[in-house]
């Protein structure tokens, strides 16, 4: 087996997304195997916890999580309604939205700001 190139420390895992998502769920699962374990026998609960957690904006709120339980082929957050970009495009501060890497080519950083601007070209 190879060696871990690298971890990160203590601190940074709690100050993590997933750390903050594990720490709001129900039953606050300790270890990240737990909260997978949600995530495969409560389809409906994880996922509106995923929807509430990330914030989403929607202009009609859904009626159900999860229709059919089918894979695949199910239908999620029925009658829900939303705007992607309004979702996407909220933030306009300076913190890094993406970044862009590959051989050959400088990397790059995009901010919030900076990606509302070129969208809003388009």
């Amino acid at each position: 087996m190879n060696p871990i190139l690298w971890q990160p420390d203590a601190a940074r895992i709690a100050a993590s997304n997933l750390a903050r998502f594990q720490r709001r769920a129900p039953g606050n699962p300790s270890a990240y195997e737990d909260l997978w374990r949600w995530s495969i026998t409560d389809l409906a609960g994880f996922w509106a916890q995923v929807w509430d957690d990330a914030g989403i904006i929607a202009s009609q709120p859904y009626e159900e999580v999860l229709g059919e339980p089918r894979m695949p082929g199910t239908e999620w957050f029925r009658g829900a309604r939303l705007n992607y970009a309004e979702n996407l495009l909220r933030r306009r501060d300076g913190t890094v939205a993406l970044v862009g890497t590959g051989e050959g080519r400088d990397d790059e950083t995009v901010t919030w700001a900076d990606l509302y601007l070129r969208v809003a070209r388009c």
